[in-house]
This record gives structure tokens, sequence and C-alpha cells, in this order.
């Protein structure tokens, strides 16, 4: 309706805003070598990523903002729900989640979905968290899948003793699945990294939620209130959050680091980061928004 469409009109363009004071903020630091975007660069078409007809309008205006500030440095991306599509619990979609058209705008506008590249002693492992999280999917998707958990095995397996691996992922759930195979891994990681979350405090924040799903104690009492604000999707909001009732643990231990979004959440939290690939470790210093 013309109300929800004029909200998120204003949504857009407060997040354009911040997103310029941002680069104002950043290119005072100067002596910066690369930039990394940890996804959800540009406003998708809803559920179904970077498909919509103005998609390639919204890529275009990203990157010219970026090149008044940053022409000419280094770059890399990597894929969010709003570029390759996404179905959460309340997804309402049957098109939502990413598809080979979704992935193959994101790949010709910024780079490859999954890679790897390398600063100093640092391998960073670049994957795309909705390809981790799917379930099921065209055959062509469920591939694809296959393909990127042999790739990001590969490279950390065949890491070498004289580097230190750097994961880089969107959506921080996506480390659930993995970690059977993190887990005898977790000397070689160095540091994760993962957007999605828009602001530091959110990753203590979501734990908590999911401990609160996942007891049995407290489905009772909450129950009620999960049909009240989810009607018809209260059982699957529910087990969403429960299934990661041990995400804390899996963050602590491949040691993540949240890349806050421009605005934070609701305006708190908002920022980027500074990371130094100094050889003895990364030093990540966040840069508060800028004051309005």
């Amino acid at each position: 309706n013309s109300a929800g469409e004029k909200m998120i009109a204003k949504g857009i363009k407060e997040g354009e805003r911040k997103f310029i004071m941002t680069l104002e903020e950043a290119q005072k630091i100067g002596n910066i070598d690369f930039l990394f975007f940890g996804g959800d660069m540009v406003t998708g078409y809803g559920e179904r990523g970077l498909t919509g007809p103005t998609s390639l309008e919204n890529v275009k205006k990203f990157k010219a903002t970026l090149d008044n500030y940053f022409l000419g440095t280094p770059r890399q991306f990597m894929a969010g729900g709003h570029e390759l599509g996404y179905v959460l619990p309340l997804s309402t979609d049957p098109e939502g989640g990413p598809t080979e058209k979704s992935i193959q705008i994101f790949e010709e506008n910024f780079n490859q979905l999954y890679y790897t590249y390398s600063e100093g002693r640092y391998k960073f492992v670049v994957l795309s968290s909705d390809l981790e999280m799917m379930s099921g999917g065209t055959e062509s998707m469920i591939q694809r899948q296959k393909l990127q958990r042999e790739f990001y095995k590969d490279e950390i397996t065949y890491t070498g003793p004289e580097q230190k691996v750097v994961l880089m992922i969107h959506d921080p759930n996506a480390l659930a699945p993995m970690f059977n195979f993190l887990e005898p891994n977790l000397d070689k990681i160095e540091k994760t990294f993962s957007g999605h979350l828009h602001a530091q405090w959110a990753t203590q924040l979501f734990p908590n939620l999911c401990t609160l799903a996942s007891s049995q104690l407290l489905e009772l009492p909450l129950k009620p209130l999960f049909d009240k604000y989810f009607p018809g999707k209260a059982d699957e909001v529910w087990a969403y959050y429960s299934q990661y009732r041990n995400i804390d643990k899996i963050w602590k231990s491949v040691k993540l680091v949240t890349i806050p979004a421009p605005g934070g959440i609701g305006g708190i939290g908002g920022g980027f980061l500074l990371a130094d690939l100094k050889p003895e470790g990364i030093e990540v210093k966040k840069i508060k928004a800028p004051k309005e």
C-alpha cells in the first residue's frame, strides 16, 4: 500500500544519507588499503534479491556514491540477503530466496559469490550465508551449495602453517551448519566477520532469544505471545530461534566480530570497522557513526 511504500522510501533515503556520512568519516582516516563490504549493500526486490525492475539502478547508484569517496581503492564484496534473496520464518513470498538469476546479477555487478584472497599472512575465505543455510531448492542450487561446501572445506583444510584464515560470512547463523567441520579447525581461524546483525550488541541479544525459545519451562507461558504476534507462524518462529540455542558457543569459538551497519539498529551501534592486519594478529577498531 502507499503508506508502506512511503515508509520504505523514507528508510532507503535515511540509509543512503548515513552511508554517505560514513564514507566521509572513513575518507578522513586515509591510508586505507582496501574496502570490504559485509552484504545488504543495496535495496533488493523484497525476498528475491536483486531481481526487481530497479535493482540495477540501485547497484549503479551505490557504486557511484562509493566512487565519489574511494575511487581506485580496491574493494571486496560479500552477498547478503538483499542481494541474493532470503527466506525467514515470516517470509511470505513463495519465490523468495537465492536463485540462479540473483546470483548471476550479483556476480556480474560485484564479484564471485564465494572466493578467497590473501593479504599478508591472512587468507580471507568469503562465503554466501544464504547458500549455506538453504534447505531444499532446485537441483542447480543444491549443486551450488555442495560446491561451496567443498570449496571452504578445501581452503581451510589446506591452509599452510604460516597462514591464518579469516572467515567472512554475512549471516552468522550460517556458522551453525558449518560447525561440525569448523570445530576441529579452530586453530586455523584468526577471526570471523559477519554483517546482518547491524550492531555488535545484537550479537549478545540474539543468543538470549534462542535460549529462551529452547526452554521447555518457558514454552508454555511464552507460546501464547508468539501466537498473538505471529498468527499462523508461531510454531515456525519458535523453532527458528530454538535451533540456534548453542549459537553463542559457536560464535565465541570462531572469534566472531560483527560488521556494523552505518545506522546500526534504530540508530544505535552504527559505524564501521578498521582492521589493521598486523603479522601478530588482526587489530580491530570500531569507528562510531558520525554525529549529525
